[in-house]
């Protein structure tokens, strides 16, 4: 991937990273979004979310 290297700026290393990943992460982008997308019962379900105080 990529070499060890004494990098002072972190964008260049981001830059670097992101660019030899790109290949292999580009085809699964639509699963990757779907699997960090909020899901349902983890937080609870919106319908249930009220704000403390607020509803009466």
């Amino acid at each position: 991937m990529l070499a060890a290297k004494n990098i002072i700026s972190n964008a260049n290393l981001t830059a670097q990273v992101i660019t030899a990943l790109w290949p292999e992460l580009a085809p699964q982008l639509p699963q990757v979004l779907q699997a960090l997308a909020p899901q349902l019962g983890v937080i609870g379900d919106t319908k249930d979310l009220h704000l403390w105080g607020c509803h009466r």
